[in-house]
């Protein structure tokens, strides 16, 4: 961390938590403007929330199905890939770095239940344009979040609070803030990602609070790095058309995925993915408001049984 993070990151800890997301509301206003600020210009622009309304992690429909095994789990939103419209000095920003052709047009993000709604639309630009234009703000009011959740949490009686800062994006947040690790060791942070070197870094004993799901695709090195999250003892989720019925497509399912026979579990049951029997795959039912538009999108991303 450069000396400049230093200073902005000492700064943002002597301040409230209102006070964060009165800096926060400021700064996406001269966004929203069509103003470019260090660096960041938003074409599309956005609406603001009041500073009271400024929110980075939520929950959803399936994260809240974690209820039933005594966990409650919180997740963030960000616009997909670079469909944020986002320019870093003239150059397009992107939260999926590692997006396939396929998951980029038929991302889920885009075109499932809520997420196509004005109001989550919203919600996902400007929390991407507030991390790229402030990413030590971002952190600041995440921390804050967190630290409210996991009091609620203890107090309502649920056994773990996870988190999980990636629902619509690939984002580094804990190679890029690993101490959020240490600060909550007792939250469980987990995250799906298309990142090879993630799943090659990974190592247990150095994050005992952080799991990592690899999502398989169609690329050509997906089996490769799926054998390698497998060997670690990860989840690996895959898409398929609809739920599988019999053992026969499970097994169908892993040996396309991974090249050999493995443990297969119903990834649309929970999202608690840190409680997966190490190394299972995890079928994630195709959803979508226009099913057939977005298997046709999606192409050889969905695993055929």
């Amino acid at each position: 961390m450069n000396n400049n993070n230093n200073d902005r990151r000492e700064e943002l800890s002597k301040m409230t938590h209102a006070q964060l997301r009165k800096e926060a509301a400021t700064l996406l206003t001269r966004l929203a403007n069509k103003e470019t600020v260090n660096g960041i210009h938003s074409p599309n622009g956005f609406t603001v929330n009041k500073p009271n309304g400024i929110k980075i992690i939520g929950s959803s429909l399936k994260t809240e199905k974690g209820e039933k095994l005594n966990v409650l789990t919180i997740v963030a939103f960000l616009a997909p890939s670079d469909s944020s419209g986002l320019l870093k000095n003239g150059k397009p920003l992107n939260v999926c770095a590692f997006a396939t052709d396929a998951c980029r047009t038929g991302c889920l993000g885009l075109n499932a239940g809520l997420m196509v709604a004005p109001q989550v639309i919203n919600s996902k630009l400007w929390k991407t344009a507030l991390y790229y234009v402030d990413k030590e703000l971002f952190r600041a009011l995440i921390i804050h979040e967190i630290a409210i959740k996991e009091k609620y949490a203890i107090k309502q009686g649920f056994n773990k609070l996870g988190v999980r800062l990636n629902g619509t994006s690939d984002l580094p947040f804990y190679q890029q803030w690993p101490e959020l690790l240490t600060m909550f060791p007792n939250v469980q942070f987990y995250d799906y990602t298309k990142q090879p070197a993630l799943i090659k870094r990974y190592d247990k004993t150095e994050t005992p609070n952080y799991h990592l799901t690899y999502s398989a695709n169609g690329s050509e090195h997906s089996q490769e790095i799926a054998r390698i999250a497998h060997s670690k003892g990860l989840s690996i989720s895959a898409i398929v058309r609809d739920t599988l019925t019999s053992d026969s497509e499970e097994e169908n399912l892993a040996h396309n995925v991974l090249g050999f026979n493995t443990n297969v579990i119903d990834g649309d049951e929970t999202d608690v993915r840190f409680y997966d029997r190490p190394g299972s795959i995890v079928a994630l039912r195709l959803k979508a408001n226009n099913k057939t538009k977005v298997a046709e999108l999606l192409n050889n991303d969905i695993f055929e049984v």
